[in-house]
């Protein structure tokens, strides 16, 4: 058992470690523990890992998982949740056994749960993720929903943090002053809508330690979602509204595919399901949003979408009756819109 990760290494070191280890983008001390230990073992041989649950889906690590899935075969991965003093991520164990095996599962050990998945599915993923909190049935569920001909925010959209002023006591105020205007943050994104904002700034971009080109923040139209969040939130904005660091923007540039049709989708129940399975995140990351599917239905159908946001907007109770088409258009069977249902209460 070999527990290694968070060593800084040397500028001369990251060059020697490049030049034997050219596969290795990351300069990651555990990928290139576990690249190592696959060339020491012998055929068959098995060595296991403690390592951050971070291995599993964050982008840097592709790397590193495709290393793993072209050269072993993935035995057990146990989440182990936080079990070290004063390390607050969360940790996985990792049973690697050398040599492929196409037709290999993998036995997931979460929270009382165990099931398996076959090792197949994570090598025709996004940046080969190993999304272990998705059962088999849960899989079943998201290839139907990427099985319907999509697109994706990737290369299609504009995109914007907020601000960061470096110094809140001379630009933000909680009560509105003369020259001040709202600024809105993560917890002041709703679904659809944004709360009452419980701050006020003084907006001078050339002063502030972190700003967005004003023209993003000013679109005639925009999403705004929450960057802190283990589910998506995401509200509609028209009112050229600024945002703080919490609260992040997406402009989408898809031809003839609707803002709030994007909206709709990204707040239902459906995509919460989507969301948690493949990242179990509690931090919204671009690269997530970018692999949402967009589904390209007929114009009728978006039409239908945005009549039901725009009620969804004015009164709250109406979302319902959006989730449920959006689940009905992806023809979900009445067990798979229980799990849902189930599953984000």
């Amino acid at each position: 058992m070999i527990c290694s990760w968070g060593v800084h290494f040397s500028k001369g070191d990251i060059e020697k470690l490049a030049k034997f280890y050219p596969a290795i983008t990351s300069f990651e001390s555990f990928s290139y523990f576990l690249k190592k230990s696959l060339d020491l073992l012998r055929s068959g041989g098995i060595v296991s890992f403690i390592l951050p649950e971070s291995i599993l889906n964050v982008k840097i690590h592709k790397d590193i998982r495709e290393i793993i899935l072209k050269n072993s075969q993935i035995k057990k991965i146990a989440y182990l949740s936080r079990v070290f003093k004063n390390v607050f991520t969360p940790v996985v164990r990792i049973d690697l056994k050398k040599g492929k095996n196409d037709n290999g599962n993998i036995l997931i050990c979460k929270e009382g749960e165990k099931y398996e998945i076959e090792q197949v599915r994570w090598s025709s993923n996004q940046d080969f993720i190993f999304n272990i909190h998705a059962s088999g049935f849960d899989a079943e569920i998201i290839d139907k929903i990427y099985h319907t001909k999509y697109t994706t925010l990737e290369n299609k959209a504009d995109w914007a943090l907020g601000v960061v002023t470096g110094n809140n006591s001379k630009f933000i105020t909680r009560n509105q002053k003369e020259g001040f205007e709202p600024i809105y943050k993560g917890k002041d994104v709703e679904r659809f809508v944004l709360g009452e904002p419980s701050n006020y700034i003084y907006f001078i971009p050339d002063k502030f330690q972190q700003v967005a080109p004003t023209k993003k923040y000013r679109v005639k139209e925009k999403l705004i979602y929450r960057f802190i969040s283990k589910y998506l939130v995401f509200a509609y904005d028209d009112k050229q509204k600024l945002t703080l660091n919490s609260a992040n923007i997406v402009i989408p540039k898809i031809s003839e595919y609707p803002i709030k049709v994007i909206a709709a989708l990204l707040n239902s129940s459906l995509y919460q399901f989507i969301f948690q399975k493949k990242f179990s995140s509690i931090k919204v990351l671009r690269s997530h949003i970018e692999q949402m599917p967009l589904p390209l239905w007929d114009k009728k159908t978006f039409s239908e979408i945005i009549e039901l946001v725009e009620e969804a907007i004015k009164d709250k109770n109406k979302f319902e009756k959006l989730d449920n088409y959006i689940m009905e258009k992806y023809a979900l069977s009445s067990r798979e819109k229980k799990y849902i249902i189930e599953f984000n209460k």
